[in-house]
């Protein structure tokens, strides 16, 4: 195993053990605790189970040898499977993203005081809804025929947009970074309007901002 296969593998497991043990957290309180499990509740499983699937998709293709190495260095066979799952990677990140947003968006409607702050989650869902549908699309169309995406490695017949799936792919993590930024600064604008002491508005604030981190 190559020393960058070896790292995405340590980031991926990291990444999944965190990911997997606070849904699993929060469901446990939500289902034993609480009692109620809520839409925001299921949205959080949905966006594991997304993120899941991507990450199955990583792991497999540390396994078969298809990620962490150049693609001069891999057969045919190998780097058709590590472009099927990279594909398979590209849909899962794109919908995991959107799905775990939405779940912070109806969390943070729950403590919404002033009717602005719901227009404001609103917009920013809506956003994501629109972005979301075009890259998946995107995705979907990028090459011609689709299958080209990974069966360009023994056919010459075909043909991927390369330049604007790079545009694409800013313009999603451009949104996707502002989409964070506004739900994890709204709740600072939620607890200001409430009448309570300052220093318990500030843990009130930093609590409901974990759900963006």
């Amino acid at each position: 195993m190559t020393a960058q296969a070896a790292g995405l593998l340590g980031v991926v497991i990291s990444i999944l053990v965190v990911a997997t043990g606070t849904v699993a957290l929060r469901c446990y309180v939500r289902l034993r605790i609480t009692r109620v499990f809520g839409l925001d509740d299921g949205l959080a499983v949905g966006a594991l189970i997304f993120f899941l699937i991507g990450a199955c998709g990583l792991l497999e293709g540390v396994r078969v040898g298809s990620f962490g190495h150049s693609w001069t260095e891999l057969t045919p066979e190998v780097l058709i499977k590590g472009l099927k799952l990279l594909f398979l990677y590209e849909l899962a990140y794109v919908l995991a993203t959107t799905v775990v947003k939405f779940a912070v968006g109806i969390f943070l409607l729950r403590f919404c005081v002033e009717r602005y702050h719901r227009w404001i989650i609103y917009a920013v869902l809506i956003l994501l809804t629109g972005l979301t549908i075009f890259i998946v699309i995107f995705i979907l169309i990028q090459c011609q025929p689709p299958s080209w995406f990974w069966n360009q490695v023994t056919n010459a017949r075909g043909s991927c947009d390369g330049n604007n799936f790079i545009k694409a792919a800013y313009v999603h993590s451009a949104i996707t970074a502002f989409s964070d930024a506004t739900l994890g600064l709204l709740p600072i604008l939620i607890v200001r309007s409430l009448h309570l002491p300052f220093y318990v508005r500030v843990h009130v604030a930093l609590i409901l901002a974990l759900g963006s981190l």
